[in-house]
C-alpha cells in the first residue's frame, strides 16, 4: 500500500483501517481453514510505505498549513481597520482631494504593507526551519513568490472590509467572522474530502483552502509551477476579482 504523506490525517487513517481489515480478514481466513491438511499460515500482513512524509509526521503537515490561517486573519485583520481609522480622524477625506486615484490609493495601502508581510513569511520559513526542524522540501523563492501574491489578495480583502464598515470595531468583527472558517472548513485541520458535501463546497469557495493545498504541496511534495497549475490559477482568479472589487469600493466611497 502506497499513501501521500502530503496528506498526513488521511494517510493515518487509512493505514489504520486498511490494517484492521486485513487483519480481520486474516483472522477469518484462519478459521474458515478444514481441520485436515498442513496448517495455515496465521493472518496477513500490510506493508505500507508513504511517500513524501514517511513518518506521517504531522509537524510538517502542520506547519504548512499555519501560512494559510496566519496570512489570511493578520493581513486582513490589519487592514481592515486602516480607512476606517483614517475616516474617524479626517486624513481620509484629505487624501481623496489629491490627484490621486482609487487604484493608486489602493496600491498605496497594500504594497508596503505586502512587502512587510513578504518579509514576515520569509521570517517564519527560518523559525520553523531552525526550530522545528521543517523546511520546504521544494523550491523556497517559488513559495515566497507565491505567499506574496496571497497576501496582496487578504490585504485586498481587508480593505474591503475597511472601506464597506462605519467603525473600526464593525470591521474586526467582519474579519473574525470570515476567519473563524478557516479552522474549520479550510482543510487547515481537518481534511476536505472528510467534510460533508455542503462544507468541501464552502471550502472551495474560500481563497485560503487553495493557498493551503498549494502551500503543503510545496513543503510536503515539493511540487512546482506545473504541478499546481489549478490552484494557481484559481489563486489568481481571486486576486483578479477581490482587486477589482477593492478599485471599486474605494472609487465609490471617494
Amino acid at each position: 500500500m502506497l499513501y501521500d504523506g502530503g496528506e498526513t490525517v488521511l494517510a493515518g487513517n487509512s493505514e489504520a483501517f486498511l490494517t484492521g481489515i486485513a487483519r480481520v480478514t486474516g483472522l477469518a481466513l484462519t478459521d474458515a481453514e478444514p481441520p485436515r491438511g498442513p496448517p495455515a499460515t496465521p493472518g496477513i500482513a500490510v506493508t505500507t510505505r508513504a511517500l513524501f512524509n514517511p513518518k506521517l509526521d504531522g509537524v510538517p503537515f502542520m506547519v504548512a498549513g499555519t501560512y494559510g490561517f496566519v496570512l489570511t486573519f493578520l493581513t486582513t485583520l490589519i487592514t481592515a481597520v486602516s480607512i476606517v481609522n483614517e475616516k474617524l480622524s479626517g486624513t481620509f477625506e484629505q487624501l481623496q482631494v489629491t490627484p490621486a486615484t482609487a487604484g493608486e490609493i489602493v496600491l498605496g495601502k497594500i504594497l508596503p504593507l505586502g512587502g512587510v508581510f513578504t518579509i514576515d513569511v520569509i521570517l517564519m520559513m527560518l523559525l520553523g526551519g531552525f526550530l522545528l526542524g521543517v523546511w520546504p522540501a521544494g523550491s523556497a523563492v517559488f513559495f515566497v513568490v507565491v505567499a506574496a501574491f496571497y497576501i496582496v489578495i487578504s490585504l485586498a480583502l481587508g480593505l474591503i472590509f475597511s472601506a464597506t464598515s462605519g467603525s473600526a470595531a464593525e470591521a474586526v468583527q467582519k474579519t473574525v467572522l470570515f476567519s473563524i472558517p478557516l479552522n474549520f472548513v479550510g482543510g487547515f485541520v481537518f481534511p476536505v474530502r472528510n467534510m460533508p458535501e455542503i462544507f468541501r463546497t464552502i471550502s472551495v469557495l474560500l481563497p485560503a483552502t487553495h493557498f493551503i493545498s498549494i502551500s503543503r504541496a510545496i513543503y510536503l511534495r515539493a511540487a512546482g509551477p506545473l504541478m499546481l497549475l489549478l490552484p494557481l490559477a484559481v489563486i489568481a482568479g481571486y486576486g483578479v476579482v477581490l482587486m477589482a472589487f477593492a478599485f471599486r469600493t474605494i472609487a465609490r466611497r471617494a
